[in-house]
């Protein structure tokens, strides 16, 4: 053996002695191997597990490693069948932003309702924490973005006392740089965007609905977007590949929703998507990847019918564009359109459908009408509806794409029923999630109670993505309204599988 093999060899004893000290729940699989040179056989026949700790068993992934004088090659294989279980019993929380790293790990910022900014995390393996950022009064933090930069370093934005705009930087764990950015004018809605730099750009409304955009390089920079229009707080943005800034706002003067795009040098264009005095809140937004054309939906200002709008440009000749298409009317008694999604294929047709809800259809039964997608457009009627079961229920009050919960290659549809009752008459609200894939439902494939009365178990629910790396989608039900110790609201994980979601939590 040479003497550069050797020292190689050494290394990897070391870091095999230092890492077989640890002990954790994730079990790569070791497969011995013969030593022949750099030609290393595999020995099916034999087989030797060990314990790596805190994620060292994907580091050394790939590595041949050496143990009782054999070559042993670590085959990349994690165990993620342990969770914790946590409860967070903190007074309240009442807003959250949620971001993820690029290894998926999920980061919160979260403001207390009684004021003061947390940090809360999701570990591989279900491990969760949460500290505090900042406490204060009531106002701290009550609006907050977060965002992860390449270094897995945490950024966030939030008001500070005052509700002026300030930013923290978590330089490592535990440790943060605290600051505010601007101290003249209070923020009542933010959007934190770093760049392929890792630099800064918070977007922010005023308390007096001007836009503004601050902008970190070696100093902060501050600029009014769109002086003297006043603009919707249900504003979004996201950082394009090209570092250009994207806001979708609401005009609320000229009752436009705008898509307006900064480009890296600092210029900006805007382009008027729709316009109408009946312009209500946006409800979703979306982009096609293939085209990069924008489309979303939106309510009318009285909630009494749903609009579609689509940009067709270079798909038809001769089509105006964007085109404007009224897809549906309903009730404001129903409290039609309450929540609408328009990027789901839930029937596994390769068309994205239009699901709106009624939550208070039927004597608040509610209701969710599906439009199923086609070649020829949306029909104005619905095509098919999903429904709770009596009066109360308020099933539709949150849905979600829960992505493939169980693995068969279609999305599938969550559901919460706010005021739906248990076994006992509790109105503890209860989850529902249909598979997709199909076009008629007897009933849902997997329902879950809340845990007490008025829980209102459902309240929002969500795809929590693959948090245990397994292939299947996860999901998030939230219970608004528990209280326990002087803590309000709970949420629960339930992970996904071939044969969709335990009905027992797998973390809350």
């Amino acid at each position: 053996m040479g003497a550069e093999q050797q020292q190689r060899h050494a290394s990897y004893i070391s870091s095999a002695l230092i890492v077989l000290m640890l002990i954790s729940s994730l079990t790569p699989f070791v497969i011995q191997m013969t030593n022949q040179s750099d030609n290393l056989n595999e020995i099916e026949s034999i087989a030797y597990s060990t314990s790596f700790s805190n994620g060292s068993g994907e580091q050394l992934a790939g590595e041949t490693l050496i143990m009782n004088s054999t070559d042993w090659l670590v085959e990349s294989v994690r165990g993620m069948d342990v969770w914790d279980e946590t409860n967070i019993s903190q007074s309240g929380f009442d807003h959250v932003d949620l971001t993820r790293d690029d290894r998926g790990r999920a980061r919160a910022c979260l403001h207390e309702t009684t004021g003061g900014l947390w940090l809360a995390k999701l570990e591989f393996g279900g491990a969760t924490s949460i500290e505090s950022v900042e406490s204060g009064t009531q106002l701290l933090g009550e609006h907050c973005s977060i965002a992860v930069d390449e270094r897995e370093k945490l950024h966030i934005s939030y008001t500070d006392e005052s509700g002026f705009l300030s930013s923290a930087y978590q330089r490592v764990s535990g440790v943060w740089n605290i600051r505010t950015i601007e101290n003249q004018t209070q923020v009542s809605a933010l959007k934190l965007l770093l760049n392929s730099k890792g630099e800064q750009n918070i977007v922010w409304l005023d308390d007096s609905n001007s836009l503004h955009l601050s902008t970190y390089t070696t100093w902060w920079t501050h600029e009014e977007i769109l002086p003297g229009a006043r603009i919707g707080t249900d504003f979004d943005a996201y950082m394009g590949d090209d570092d250009s800034i994207n806001i979708f706002y609401q005009n609320l003067d000229t009752y436009q929703i705008i898509q307006g795009i900064r480009s890296p040098n600092g210029n900006w264009s805007l382009s008027a998507l729709t316009a109408g005095s009946e312009l209500g809140p946006a409800v979703a937004f979306g982009e096609d990847p293939s085209t990069g054309n924008v489309q979303f939906a939106y309510a009318s200002s009285s909630q009494a019918g749903l609009t579609i709008v689509r940009d067709l440009s270079g798909q038809e000749n001769g089509r105006l564009s964007p085109i404007v298409e009224t897809v549906s009317t309903g009730s404001v008694s129903d409290e039609y359109a309450t929540k609408a999604l328009n990027d789901m294929d839930f029937d596994c047709d390769g068309l994205d459908d239009l699901l709106v809800s009624r939550p208070a259809a039927n004597s608040e039964t509610g209701a969710i009408d599906i439009f199923w997608g086609s070649g020829m457009g949306i029909s104005p009627t619905p095509d098919y509806n999903l429904s709770g079961s009596i009066g109360g229920d308020r099933f539709g009050s949150s849905f979600a794409n829960a992505g493939d919960v169980n693995g068969d290659g279609c999305e599938d549809l969550l559901v919460g029923a706010t005021g739906a009752v248990d076994n006992l008459g509790y109105s503890t609200g209860v989850s529902y999630l249909y598979f997709g894939g199909n076009r008629t439902y007897s009933s849902a494939n997997w329902s879950v109670k809340g845990e007490g009365q008025n829980d209102k178990f459902g309240g929002t629910v969500s795809s929590a993505g693959d948090v245990n790396n397994d292939g299947y989608s996860d999901i998030l039900v939230a219970a608004t309204g528990f209280t326990q110790s002087g803590g309000e609201g709970k949420v629960y994980l339930y992970r996904g599988s071939a044969s969709g979601p335990s009905t027992s939590k797998d973390w809350s």
